[in-house]
C-alpha cells in the first residue's frame, strides 16, 4: 500500500508541476497548466489506488470500467466542447457475503483519504443508487473522487463506484486528433 500511495503521490506532483504545454488555469493566474494528456495517467492512478485500499475480501469482481474525457462546460458556453475533462470510473461487484457491509467498506474508504488531508462532502445521488454519493477533494490534488454505494437489489448486484475527474482543460475539441487519441477512438 505504501508503494501505490508513492506512485500516487509521484503521479500527482507531476501532474502539479507539468510545464506550459496546455491550458487548464486562466491566463495570468500564475498556475502551472497542464494538457488532457497530462492529466490522464493521474486521473487514472488515483482510481485504481481507491480500488487497491477496498479489502479483496470485498470486491469480486470488476463490473465496468470507463476512461473518457467528458465536457466541462454546458454546450450552450462550449458547443465545440474544447473544455474537457478526464474521467476515469470503476464499478466493482460486492461479493454476495460482504453485501451487508457496503457502507461499512465505504466508510472505511472515504476515511483513508480523509486521513490523508481529503475533505468529504455529500454529493448528488442518482436513481440507481439509494445512497448520495461522497465527494473527496484536496487542496493539493486537482483531482476530485466520487465515491457511491449501489446497494444489492433485485435487479443489481451490490457494488461500489469509483470515479475521478481531473481538471478542465483546454483542448481541441471533443472530435480533435487528441481527444480521439487519448481515447483509443482514433
Amino acid at each position: 500500500m505504501v508503494r501505490s500511495m508513492a506512485v500516487v503521490a509521484a503521479a500527482l506532483v507531476v501532474l502539479t508541476l507539468a510545464g506550459c504545454a496546455g491550458t487548464s488555469a486562466a491566463p495570468g493566474s500564475g498556475e502551472a497548466t497542464i494538457t488532457l494528456a497530462q492529466s490522464k495517467s493521474p486521473v487514472q492512478l488515483l482510481r485504481n489506488e481507491a480500488a487497491s485500499r477496498l479489502p479483496s475480501i470485498i470486491a469480486k469482481d470488476v463490473a465496468e470500467t470507463g476512461d473518457t474525457s467528458v465536457a466541462c462546460l454546458p454546450a450552450d458556453e462550449d458547443p465545440d466542447g474544447v473544455s474537457r475533462a478526464w474521467h476515469s470510473s470503476l464499478t466493482l461487484l460486492v461479493t454476495n457475503s460482504r453485501a451487508a457491509s457496503i457502507h461499512d467498506a465505504t466508510d472505511d474508504l472515504v476515511a483513508s483519504f480523509v486521513e490523508q488531508g481529503w475533505v468529504a462532502a455529500e454529493g448528488e445521488g442518482d436513481a440507481a443508487a439509494s445512497v448520495a454519493p461522497t465527494m473527496l477533494t484536496s487542496g493539493t490534488s486537482p483531482v476530485t473522487i466520487e465515491l457511491q454505494e449501489l446497494p444489492k437489489s433485485e435487479t443489481q448486484k451490490a457494488a461500489i463506484r469509483i470515479t475521478t475527474v481531473g481538471p478542465c482543460v483546454t483542448t481541441d475539441g471533443a472530435g480533435s486528433d487528441e481527444v480521439l487519441a487519448l481515447e483509443g477512438s482514433d
